[in-house]
């Protein structure tokens, strides 16, 4: 039947790239969730002080990003895979960049470059959405910082404003981006304010307000 043979023609090679694309799915979720893992052992590792082991999750999550972005996905699912990831990655990346700044006696000046979507081989959103992210990690970084009995009232302080100082230069970079692009550059599918490129900009206004609050409460502390 001419119909039956024109399907065939159509579907001929579908059976093999879709079981490629079967096997490769569980691929995916399984480098997911190393790179997941590897992102929060470097987090720690940065902040037990110790640069070579966090240096090595960098390398190993680039590794399997590389993985993760040779596997034969379908195209309807491999964005969550990709931003999702790739989120993940590039906030770490540049967590373990700028967390040796949050210490006041660095030279902020000194940041002059940070890793581009391209070298990383993400999308512009995903970088974004990564770049966004990293507030909310340098924050919970430098308030474990805080806990630290040893620093004295001004090292607090410098402490804060260096904080706010990197969080504020994020939002500000982000933020023009806020009114003309809301939709092009929401890099999730999840339902939720908070999910949204808008939402991940609230969030870091409600960290740098929060620190900006403590920063004020010392203030006038050391004024009375």
């Amino acid at each position: 039947m001419p119909l039956h043979n024109a399907l065939l023609d159509v579907t001929a090679d579908f059976s093999e790239i879709f079981e490629k694309q079967r096997r490769d799915f569980g691929g995916a979720h399984r480098i997911g969730n190393e790179i997941r893992t590897l992102s929060k052992q470097g987090v720690a590792m940065l902040e037990f002080g110790d640069m070579t082991a966090a240096e090595n999750c960098e390398k190993k999550i680039k590794e399997l990003w590389k993985q993760l972005y040779d596997l034969s996905l379908p195209e309807d699912i491999r964005w969550q895979f990709d931003s999702e990831n790739g989120q993940e990655m590039v906030e770490f990346i540049i967590v373990k960049q700028l967390f040796p700044y949050l210490d006041p006696s660095a030279d902020l000046v000194r940041i002059d470059s940070l890793p581009s979507y391209e070298n990383l081989q993400v999308t512009r959103q995903t970088w974004m959405a990564g770049l966004g992210d990293v507030v909310g990690e340098l924050s919970k970084l430098q308030l474990r910082r805080l806990c630290d009995p040893n620093l004295d009232r001004k090292q607090r302080l410098a402490l804060r404003r260096r904080f706010v100082e990197i969080a504020e230069t994020i939002r500000g970079a982000l933020g023009q981006f806020e009114t003309a692009y809301p939709i092009v550059v929401n890099n999730s599918r999840r339902r939720g304010f908070f999910n949204t490129f808008r939402g991940v900009l609230v969030r870091m206004d409600n960290l740098i307000e929060r620190h900006l609050d403590a920063i004020a409460t010392m203030l006038d502390q050391s004024a009375r």
